[in-house]
């Protein structure tokens, strides 16, 4: 690393070689770091988004903090902080950290069908502060970059197939948009407008939302997998946009719903970074939209001999990386590639259930159906 700065300082390698050089070093560099477990699979996974410090995982009647901050290979048990929720309270559904301060969390929990609540917990404390009353919670979201709102998305099934607008100082909810097809699976926020909001559903579709405005009425688009450029197809694995060989034009029916993932629910929606395009991740495809024009710009999965479970994704804080997980294997993507370019090294032994990065220490953490939970970093030599 550092002879390639110092290259770069005499002039003998210009900066397009030292960038590609780190890239390549980055998408190669993968390693497990951390490992921790918590015995049960957990039900949602958040990481602290002020510093990266915190990792904050929902069980059933509990949820779990662990400090990731320690170098050690194996976590300790002095660093997992547990707190039990009560016999009344089944499940956590979502969670998620108060945007910019670790101090404040909130869960989206459920006691029984069509019943639950978000609460807002203190971590020094592990105390809960407040409990608002919303029904059980699917899906909840959060404007990192807002300075002029507090709202929290909620997709609850009290609200049926709207999408609720919790405003935190009020304690109550302000408004409904109405208008998703089905109940509401993914809320993401754009990392550059507070006021624009993805929603994923049950039903594979995918719309974007101006929090602004009520009812149907504040729909920007309802994204359409039928909506794209000619696609070049060999065997069941998509491979490019635009060639026209072997190209073929989806025949669209005129009675037929929208719909993003033709194939399933929405498991997860993420902006890659500059908010212009949104990556919407369903049981075997992950698609890439412009938020823009409304159109479909690419379309990602796994080879089939890799897609035995529903993906997964995270999105680093490079431009143009993503990683999504199928089974036991995470792969690496460039934004509008088809394939992954790289997998990491195998290392969990039950499926990959949970993936989220840190933007603030560049990790990927992990999360498989038995609990085991492990820390990924690049390996940059001499960094």
């Amino acid at each position: 690393m550092f002879s390639s700065i110092l290259a770069r300082e005499a002039g003998t390698l210009d900066s397009d070689e030292l960038e590609n050089w780190v890239r390549l070093k980055r998408v190669n560099g993968w390693k497990a770091r951390k490992r921790f477990n918590t015995v049960k699979e957990p039900q949602c996974l958040a990481v602290d988004s002020s510093d990266g410090r915190f990792l904050l995982l929902g069980f059933r009647r509990e949820f779990t903090i662990i400090d990731a901050t320690p170098k050690p290979r194996h976590v300790s048990m002095s660093q997992i902080h547990q707190k039990h929720l009560g016999p009344r309270t089944s499940i956590v559904l979502d969670a998620l950290w108060y945007p910019g301060d670790s101090a404040l969390f909130l869960l989206g929990v459920s006691s029984r069908p069509r019943e639950g609540e978000v609460q807002i917990w203190d971590t020094d404390r592990l105390q809960c502060e407040s409990r608002i009353t919303t029904g059980e919670v699917s899906a909840m979201s959060m404007s990192m970059c807002s300075n002029r709102h507090e709202l929290v998305a909620i997709g609850s099934a009290v609200f049926g197939n709207s999408i609720g607008l919790l405003d935190l100082n009020a304690g109550v909810v302000t408004q409904k948009m109405e208008g998703q097809n089905g109940r509401v699976s993914s809320l993401a926020f754009s990392p550059e407008d507070e006021h624009l909001l993805a929603a994923g559903g049950d039903d594979g579709s995918v719309q974007l939302w101006d929090v602004r405005k009520a009812g149907r009425a504040a729909c920007v688009h309802t994204f359409d997998s039928s909506k794209r450029e000619d696609t070049v197809v060999i065997g069941d694995v998509v491979t490019g946009y635009g060639s026209k060989r072997r190209s073929w034009k989806r025949k669209r029916n005129p009675q037929r719903q929208p719909s993003a993932h033709g194939d399933g629910a929405v498991s997860k929606l993420l902006f890659a970074p500059g908010g212009r395009y949104l990556l919407s991740v369903g049981v075997h495809a992950m698609y890439t939209w412009d938020i823009l024009s409304g159109l479909c710009v690419s379309y990602s999965t796994f080879p089939a001999k890799n897609r035995h479970s529903a993906l997964n994704a995270a999105v680093s804080l490079d431009q143009d990386l993503i990683y999504v997980s199928a089974g036991l294997d995470v792969g690496i993507f460039e934004l509008f590639e088809s394939l992954p370019t790289r997998y990491f090294e195998r290392q969990h032994f039950a499926s990959i259930a949970l993936l989220e990065s840190n933007p603030i220490t560049e990790e990927i953490y992990s999360a498989d159906s038995e609990g085991e939970i492990i820390g990924w970093t690049s390996d940059l030599e001499g960094r």
